[in-house]
C-alpha cells in the first residue's frame, strides 16, 4: 500500500507559474517504466488475500458458507459504508451545484479506484469453490486463467481494442490468488531454493521475451508518456510477475527474514495491516489535500514553487496528511462494524451478492443522485440496499437468538 500511495501522489504533478495553478501528468521516462516492473507489488496483495482466504476456508470447513463469507466480510462493511455514503453525498451534491454532467464525470473518474474493491470482494465470494479446486485440480485451476488471459491479449490486438483487456479482471487475479491459497498449502515451501531462483530468472525471461518480442508495455503501470500498460487493464505480463513476486516472497520467507524483525515493529504492522483498506479508500482525498496545501504555499511564497511542488514533497506531505487523515476516518469506521451475529444467514449473502453489484454499478456509472443521472441512481440503490441487508442480516440473527 506504501507503493500505491506514493504513486498515486506523484502521478499528477501540481505546477504554479505566473499565479496559476494546473495539474500536470507525470511522465518519468523510459527509467522508471523499468523500475515499475521491480515496485508494483500490487500482485502480492491477491497473492496474501487468496493465502488468508484459504486459511479462513480451513477454519470454517463444513460450516455453512454465509459463516465464511461474514468472517471474511463484516469487518470491511466499517470502511465501505463510511467510503461510499460520504461518496455519494459528495457526488450528489456536486451535481446540484456544479451540474450534472461535470458532477457523473469527476464521480465516474473518482470512482475508477473501486475496480480493485470489487474484483477483491468477488474473489472473496469465489474462495471456498476456487480452494476445493486447486486441491482437486491443482494444474487445471491454475493454467486456465493463464491460457485466457492469453487468449484474451490475443483478442484485443486482433480487434485493436485495448478495453478488451479489462476482461483479464477474471483471470490474473484470480490466478493470483489461487497462488497465495496455494503458498498456503505449501507449495512454495516445497521447492528447492534454485528451484524457486530458476521460476524468478524464467519469469524474468518471459516478460523479456513479452516487452521486446511481442510488443508487450514496457511499463506495468501508465504514465503520462506511456499510456498504455500492463497492470490496468491487466495483461498476460502480470502473470509471470506475479509468479515471480510469489517467488521471491517464498525465498524471503525461508531466510527468515520475517522472524528477524524486532519485536517493537510488530504492534506497527498490525495497525498498518488493520488500515489497509481505510488508507486504499482515502488516500486520494490525502492526495487532494497535500496538493492544495503545497499549490497554496507556492502561491504565497512564489519563490518556493520549484520546492513546494517538487514529487519528493509532494509524496511526503501525501503520507503526512494520510497519517492525520486515515486514523481519525479509521476510528469513525471501526464504529459502523455491526455486531457479530450469533448464526450468519442467508441474509449476509445477499447483502453480500448486492454489495457487489452496487459497487460495479458506482465504478462504471458513479454515484450521483439526480433525476438526469439515472444509472447513477440505481448504482447508489443497489448499493444502499447492499449495505442494508449486509448491516441488518447480523443484527436480525442476534435479536431473534436472544428472543
Amino acid at each position: 500500500m506504501v507503493v500505491v500511495v506514493t504513486f498515486h501522489a506523484v502521478l499528477y504533478c501540481v505546477d504554479v507559474a505566473n499565479g496559476q495553478v494546473s495539474v500536470v501528468p507525470w511522465a518519468p521516462g523510459p527509467v522508471v517504466w523499468g523500475l515499475t516492473w521491480a515496485l508494483t507489488l500490487l500482485p502480492l496483495f491477491f497473492v496474501t488475500a487468496g493465502y488468508g482466504a484459504a486459511v479462513t476456508c480451513q477454519r470454517h470447513h463444513g460450516q455453512p458458507y454465509a459463516a465464511y463469507l461474514d468472517s471474511r466480510f463484516r469487518k470491511m462493511l466499517g470502511p465501505l459504508t463510511l467510503f461510499l455514503v460520504t461518496f455519494t453525498v459528495a457526488s450528489t451534491a456536486a451535481s446540484w451545484f456544479i451540474g450534472v454532467d461535470m458532477a457523473v464525470a469527476l464521480s465516474s473518474r473518482f470512482a475508477q479506484l473501486l475496480w480493485f474493491m470489487v474484483v477483491y470482494l468477488a474473489l472473496t465470494a469465489a474462495a471456498p469453490l476456487l480452494t476445493r479446486w486447486l486441491d482437486a485440480r491443482p494444474a487445471l485451476t491454475l493454467l486456465t486463467p493463464a491460457a485466457t488471459a492469453i487468449a484474451v491479449d490475443a483478442l484485443a490486438r486482433w480487434r485493436g481494442d485495448w478495453d478488451i483487456h479489462w476482461m483479464n479482471l477474471a483471470t490474473v487475479w484470480t490466478l493470483a490468488y489461487c497462488l497465495g491459497a496455494a503458498y498456503q498449502r505449501g507449495w512454495f515451501a516445497r521447492l528447492r531454493t534454485r528451484t524457486l531462483w530458476g521460476v524468478v530468472a524464467g519469469c524474468a525471461a518471459c516478460l523479456a521475451t513479452l516487452v521486446f518480442a511481442f510488443g508487450y508495455p514496457p511499463s506495468v503501470v501508465g504514465f503520462a508518456d506511456m499510456l498504455v500498460a500492463n497492470l490496468q487493464p491487466p495483461t498476460f505480463a502480470a502473470i509471470p510477475l506475479t509468479l515471480a513476486q510469489t517467488c521471491v516472497l517464498a525465498l524471503l520467507d525461508r531466510a527468515g527474514v520475517g522472524q528477524r524483525l524486532p519485536t517493537r515493529f510488530l504492534p506497527v504492522l498490525g495497525v498498518l495491516n488493520a488500515l489497509v483498506f481505510s488508507t486504499y479508500l482515502w488516500h486520494i482525498i490525502a492526495i487532494i489535500m497535500a496538493d492544495g496545501l503545497l499549490a497554496l504555499v507556492a502561491l504565497l511564497l512564489p519563490a518556493t514553487a520549484p520546492v513546494a511542488t517538487s514529487l519528493p514533497l509532494c509524496a511526503l506531505v501525501t503520507w503526512a496528511m494520510a497519517a492525520w487523515l486515515i486514523p481519525l476516518l479509521a476510528r469513525a469506521e471501526s464504529r459502523l462494524i455491526p455486531p457479530a451475529p450469533q448464526r450468519a444467514g442467508g441474509g449476509v449473502v445477499v447483502g453480500f451478492a448486492a454489495l457487489v453489484v452496487g459497487m460495479w454499478l458506482v465504478w462504471q456509472f458513479g454515484a450521483v443522485v439526480h433525476p438526469r443521472s439515472p444509472l447513477g441512481v440505481a448504482a447508489v440503490a443497489v448499493t444502499l440496499a447492499g449495505l442494508y441487508s449486509s448491516r441488518h442480516a447480523g443484527l436480525a440473527h442476534r435479536t431473534a437468538h436472544a428472543d
